[in-house]
Parts: structure tokens; sequence; C-alpha cells
């Protein structure tokens, strides 16, 4: 799944929105041809490994939305909120 999203170029001329639906329709298709997928993912009791890998597949959909969100909004600051409080 992660080498799926990272196909979607980057650099492409694909707006934001663009980018973000085509990553949609990618992850749609791709349950769609594996539903096993989403409930292992989902509902299974993972491995530690396999944990690590889910941590993966979340942070490779963090970083095509970041890619994207930065070259359309290039002033957007960059410091992120703590949870302390």
């Amino acid at each position: 799944m992660a080498e799926t999203e990272r196909a979607i170029d980057s650099e492409g001329p694909l707006s934001f929105t663009e980018a973000v639906g085509e990553l949609i329709d990618v992850c749609t298709n791709f349950n769609r041809k594996r539903p096993e997928f989403h409930t292992l993912v989902v509902y299974a009791p993972l491995s530690s490994s396999a944990c690590e890998d889910k941590q993966v597949l979340g942070q490779v959909f963090v970083d095509f939305i970041e890619v994207r969100l930065r070259r359309a909004l290039p002033t957007l600051s960059p410091n992120r909120p703590t949870m302390d409080r």
C-alpha cells in the first residue's frame, strides 16, 4: 500500500485537491481489490513488526499530504502544535 501511494508523483502537476483525490482513489481501489487488508489492519491483533509497518503506512499518508500542502501553501507555518498543556 505504501509503495502504491509513493507512486503518486509528489512533484507532479496535480493540485493539492487533485493529489488528495488521487490518494483517496488509490486507497479505495487497493482496498476493493484486497478487502482483507482493511480487516487485518483495523481489527486483527498485530505483532510488534506489523504495528511498526502500520505506523510506516500512516506516516506515508502524513508525508503525502505534507509535501502537497507545503507546495500549495508555502507560507504555512511549519510549527506543529504540542500536546502539552
